[in-house]
C-alpha cells in the first residue's frame, strides 16, 4: 500500500473513532461549488474544505514547474469527512 493511501486510511479511521462521518456526494454546481449528499441536502461552498486531491496545484519536478489539475467537475462523485457535527465537510477525493 502506498504511503499516501496508508496515511489517508489512518486519518479516516482516527476521524471515525473521534465521531467524524465519511459521506459521499455528487457535485451539482461548480460556481459556486455545491455538493449534493441526499435528495434534500445540498452543501454550499461555505461548508466545504477541499483537499489537494480535488484542486489545482503546482509542483516543481526536476526544476520544472508542473501544474496538476484535479479540480472537481459537474457530476463528479466525491468522498467527504463530516467535521464539527456538520459545520464543515472535508472533500477528500473523487470516488471511483
Amino acid at each position: 500500500m502506498n504511503d499516501f493511501l496508508s496515511v489517508t486510511l489512518g486519518r479516516l479511521k482516527d476521524g471515525i473513532d473521534n465521531g467524524a462521518d465519511v459521506i459521499f456526494g455528487t457535485v451539482v454546481s461548480i460556481e459556486p461549488l455545491q455538493i449534493q449528499v441526499s435528495d434534500k441536502l445540498i452543501l454550499p461552498q461555505e461548508l466545504l474544505i477541499l483537499s489537494k486531491r480535488v484542486a489545482e496545484y503546482t509542483l516543481i519536478v526536476d526544476g520544472q514547474t508542473v501544474t496538476i489539475d484535479d479540480r472537481l467537475a459537474l457530476n463528479d462523485k466525491v468522498v467527504m469527512i463530516k467535521r464539527n457535527g456538520g459545520q464543515s465537510f472535508f472533500v477528500l477525493e473523487k470516488a471511483g
